[in-house]
């Protein structure tokens, strides 16, 4: 009788116990964009749930369909990254000493000071020394593919955060992703002070001008130029300096392809050309000698973002960039009142030389 009683009694604690867990996993799993803690972006949501933090990405593909979801029961404190925006992030919130493990060294700007192991390409990963170096978790970009022996990783007991801040299409929206990463490692508060600081600097520098001057991005490759959308990151961000430019009112969400005819129809007079992929005037009339022939290029006034870069191809404009888009918008500002000549106001841009 006694053996009885006391399994009706251990049933009873298991369906309580259960019943704790089924609500606290539900909690997370069906969370909805519209409890989402942001000001723009789209692809993310952070709630508190029994004492733990619950992070829900959406797909940027249909917002209603849940990517991951993932229960945060204590701050991680050792993490292996994949990209440059995550350490952007991470150095935002003064925390590159969680930074055990990364991908492509050669690439990064700003390194952690501790040791830290590397671990192959972000597709590629070297599994041997990403267990080596013990993470908690793996922050890899969503290629919206299956990365590669997924399930050896996680049986490694390493948790695998997919992130798709790259895919936001507006500038604080990809800043706000510092809450997101706030949230993995419990610096929630610090997160909510630099995106506050970011938004109100950013807001200080929106500008619309009398007489628009025209804008050019980018380059000729292999006989296509591609431009920005009105949808897209840069896009806006050219909108919000007060740029004049033609595609604004084009709102796909990727670049447009045009031929070089279109490109010196549309943009032949532009003032000023950013993101040119040269450090020198010859060097870009090299790449194409059309180059030559735009008026920005004759005015010498076409500026890349390798101000702070290194020669192997580490850049701080895609790491510190994407927590700062109101420095970008400030260079655009700077260049597009044809004040750039004195560098020191620019915090991303470089004049060819």
């Amino acid at each position: 009788m006694q053996i009885f009683l006391y399994l009706c009694a251990m049933k009873k604690i298991f369906v309580i116990i259960w019943a704790f867990i089924s609500l606290f996993c539900a909690s997370c799993k069906h969370s909805t964009p519209a409890s989402m803690v942001s000001d723009h972006a789209r692809y993310f949501a952070i709630s508190d749930s029994l004492g733990s933090t619950c992070l829900t990405i959406y797909s940027p593909a249909d917002t209603s369909h849940i990517l991951a979801t993932y229960t945060i029961p204590q701050p991680y404190t050792r993490l292996a990254v994949t990209s440059a925006t995550h350490i952007g992030l991470l150095d935002a919130l003064q925390s590159l000493d969680k930074i055990v493990a990364m991908t492509t060294p050669e690439w990064v700007y700003n390194h952690p000071q501790q040791p830290v192991i590397y671990i192959g390409e972000d597709l590629n990963l070297n599994l041997e020394q990403l267990f080596l170096a013990h993470p908690q978790a793996l922050l890899i970009t969503s290629y919206g593919q299956p990365l590669p022996n997924l399930d050896r990783i996680r049986e490694a007991g390493i948790e695998v955060i997919q992130m798709v801040e790259w895919q936001e299409q507006t500038p604080l929206a990809r800043a706000e992703w510092i809450k997101f990463v706030g949230a993995l490692i419990g610096k929630q508060d610090l997160a909510q002070q630099v995106y506050d600081e970011v938004c109100e600097r950013y807001h200080h520098f929106i500008r619309s001008w009398d007489d628009a001057p025209l804008i050019l991005s980018g380059a000729a490759f292999r006989g296509t130029w591609y431009v920005p959308s009105g949808g897209t990151y840069m896009g806006r961000l050219f909108r919000d300096a007060g740029a004049g430019y033609p595609y604004y009112d084009d709102l796909r969400q990727s670049s447009i392809p045009l031929s070089l005819e279109s490109v010196i129809h549309d943009f032949g007079n532009a003032e000023a050309w950013v993101g040119a992929n040269a450090r020198s005037y010859e060097e870009l009339a090299t790449i194409d000698s059309h180059h030559t022939w735009f008026k920005a290029y004759q005015n010498h006034r076409v500026f890349n973002w390798y101000k702070q870069s290194t020669p192997a191809g580490a850049n701080n404009f895609w790491e510190r960039g994407i927590v700062h888009p109101d420095e970008i918008l400030e260079d655009l500002i700077t260049i597009l009142r044809g004040e750039a000549s004195d560098t020191t106001k620019l915090h991303f841009a470089a004049p060819l030389h």
